[in-house]
């Protein structure tokens, strides 16, 4: 069979999100599957990479220059999976052609566009709102990464549950502690990290919540004496210069270091040498950098709404995202009680070691297989 995929959502070599999501799953369903061809078509260049993955996947670059990556996505990709004789299209990130001869899967990582509106840009949230119920409608199954997001999905577009296939993400193998002190002195250097540090990675966009780290971080500041600084991960999103204008009101220029991106193969150096993994995002899909700090031994502190949960299974401290207090105790309930933190790193290691890229190809693939039998 040949199956398309598009892989036009992952735009340079530092990937992120869903661009994550995509390299990753595609590296595994090569180890899995030979027999079937894959067809993996974007609007830009892509990394070499994804020319290596396997013999039996094949890149089609269509460049449009004239065409935003939706509209592409509605005037080109058919015309090229019509040509190709393509048996079913995945479409790993909500948007997918409106006019298709095939079979289709779709991939749901959350529904922020529709719960948290005001936090996208006008144009994301409108060819989100327009194009994204009548595909839901259309799909012929639905692969939604946590349990969480599947509720959602049925709440907001009244989806059968059966419809809806739930398969979680993973870490990478890399991803795991790091006791060598050399190397872990290196990368401090390297990204002029302190000796101890409160840990945040992610995109800097208003859903993450950072702010509110920023501000607990203050608290603990004032009411003990704290060796700690604060480390920022991530790539600037949307709407993030609050953050920056968080850090200076409250006077801690010297206190919150900002790494930018950082790669996969480094990540684990910088979990490993943090002592607290801050996650108290408004809302996540899956929320990957929680399994990504559980696999490197990292006790976790995260909200208690959404996916959030549901992926930690016990092993972090939840806390309601809104309340200050409850961020800021958690940070100091860690770093006072060693029972505590020690219990949490075993328990998170524990739980991090049930999710993998492979299992989660291996359930996609399944879910290809289960569309393509219903073909003529």
């Amino acid at each position: 069979m040949r199956i398309g995929i598009d892989i036009s959502f992952v735009i340079d070599d530092n990937r992120v999100g869903v661009g994550q999501y995509i390299y990753n799953l595609l590296k595994n369903i090569a180890k899995l599957d030979t027999e079937n061809t894959y067809y993996l078509y974007t609007n830009r260049e892509i990394s070499q990479e994804f020319y290596r993955i396997g013999k039996n996947f094949k890149v089609i670059v269509k460049k449009n220059r004239f065409l935003t990556r939706v509209l592409w996505l509605q005037f080109i990709l058919p015309g090229l999976l019509k040509q190709d004789n393509i048996d079913l299209l995945h479409a790993p990130c909500h948007v997918s052609p409106a006019r298709l001869h095939c079979p289709l899967v779709i991939t749901y990582h959350d529904m922020a566009s529709w719960l948290f509106p005001e936090k996208f840009e006008l144009f994301h949230r409108m060819a989100y709102q327009l194009l994204v119920p009548a595909l839901t409608r259309r799909a012929d199954r639905l692969i939604a990464v946590s349990e969480s997001t599947k509720r959602d999905i049925v709440k907001l577009f009244k989806i059968a549950e059966d419809k809806i296939t739930v398969v979680t993400e993973g870490a990478n193998a890399f991803f795991k502690p790091v006791t060598d002190s050399a190397l872990l002195k290196k990368i401090k250097e390297k990204y002029s990290l302190p000796e101890k540090y409160f840990l945040y990675v992610g995109m800097f966009e208003p859903r993450k919540n950072i702010p509110s780290i920023i501000e607990a971080f203050r608290r603990l500041k004032d009411k003990c004496i704290l060796e700690h600084k604060l480390v920022l991960v991530g790539k600037k999103g949307w709407m993030y210069k609050e953050i920056f204008n968080t850090v200076k009101s409250l006077k801690l220029a010297s206190d919150v270091i900002f790494t930018g991106y950082i790669s996969d193969y480094e990540l684990p150096l910088v979990y490993s040498g943090a002592e607290i993994f801050i996650f108290p995002s408004a809302y996540e899909g899956f929320g990957l950098p929680i399994l990504e700090a559980m696999s490197c031994g990292l006790p976790v502190i995260t909200s208690n709404i959404s996916s959030m949960p549901e992926v930690s299974k016990g092993a972090a401290l939840l806390v309601n995202p809104g309340v200050l207090e409850e961020i800021a105790d958690a940070m100091e309930k860690i770093i006072n009680d060693k029972p505590l933190k020690e219990a949490m790193i075993k328990k998170g290691l524990e739980e991090a070691k049930k999710y993998s890229w492979e299992k989660a190809a291996k359930e996609t693939l399944e879910v290809y297989k289960a569309v393509l039998k219903n073909i003529p």
